[in-house]
């Protein structure tokens, strides 16, 4: 029996919007081509390019899923549209003047694989191309408070499943500049937990447009909090309930063995201090959990 090259891999599609970067776009190419990643699904999608880009496109046509040379409304609508023709169970997009590490694709189609409810993933990118090269660091975790300071994701290694667009749609078309960092606000605030890892994936070019761009994109990520700051202080609600929690919690351990009668009466006692206190904001529910929580911790300190 015969096997395909690419049995037991994830299809992953990667979309490279290009327009006019024909300096750097066959290193682009190159990286993602020579992944040897056999279960591949390249496009490109170029604007209607006056320079080599075409040309160069078009050397590459034997090896790429799909391409189109033709005027579009801009970047992310190129994008879109590269994700409206996806087939691949992951999807992602490289710009046309970024690159790929070596061993980039089968690494995540590995972590895809023994990670089966993981849909979204990023890790370190390395910027270069200035006077300082540098790699990005990561924290452990990012979640939407984090990244509603500071957008912290870099964008040519990062990788979610397709089944994620299908859900909360493409990227927003009327941004023409962070339209990424839009989207994992946008999957944040729904809840889609982002898994971090800590293996470089890509390199991010530093050269005189990006930088441009870099500058414009800052000034609008600020409309961009705008946007999502109800939701921002709803979490930092929430964030202030989960500390005070914490704070009772540990009050209670600390003092339950001290104090005085038996362990119904203690707590009683607590609970009447937890309900009455409208910080910890628990429910029925989430104070019958950390009742009993007490009491096995309680059994267990007064033991000793």
């Amino acid at each position: 029996m015969s096997h395909s090259p690419g049995q037991g891999l994830p299809k992953i599609t990667i979309i490279t919007p290009s327009y006019n970067q024909g300096e750097f776009l066959e290193e682009t190419i190159l990286s993602v081509l020579n992944q040897r990643y056999p279960n591949l699904e390249y496009m490109i999608f170029d604007g209607g390019s006056t320079d080599r880009s075409p040309e160069i496109i078009q050397s590459y046509a034997s090896k790429l899923a799909y391409f189109e040379i033709e005027k579009d409304r801009g970047q992310t609508h190129a994008i879109n549209k590269g994700l409206e023709r996806a087939t691949g169970e992951i999807v992602a997009y490289l710009n046309s003047d970024d690159v790929y590490l070596p061993g980039a694709l089968h690494y995540i189609a590995d972590f895809f694989k023994r990670n089966p409810s993981s849909r979204w993933v990023t890790g370190p990118c390395i910027f270069y191309g200035a006077e300082d090269s540098f790699l990005s660091e990561l924290p452990l975790e990012i979640d939407f408070r984090r990244m509603y300071k500071f957008c912290c994701i870099a964008q040519p290694s990062t990788f979610w499943r397709r089944s994620v667009v299908e859900e909360f749609g493409p990227l927003d078309e009327a941004r023409k500049f962070n339209m990424d960092y839009e989207y994992w606000l946008r999957l944040l605030a729904a809840g889609v937990k982002l898994d971090v890892v800590q293996y470089p994936l890509s390199a991010f070019r530093f050269h005189s447009n990006s930088k441009t761009i870099a500058e414009v994109t800052a000034s609008t990520d600020d409309e961009l909090r705008q946007l999502y700051a109800k939701h921002y202080t709803d979490q930092m609600r929430e964030l202030d309930r989960v500390e005070a929690r914490r704070a009772w919690s540990k009050s209670v351990l600390e003092e339950l063995p001290h104090s005085e009668g038996s362990l119904p009466s203690k707590l009683a006692l607590w609970a009447r201090a937890a309900k009455s206190s409208p910080r910890l904001g628990l429910s029925s529910q989430g104070f019958g959990t950390l009742s009993r929580l007490f009491k096995r911790r309680y059994l267990k300190i007064s033991k000793h």
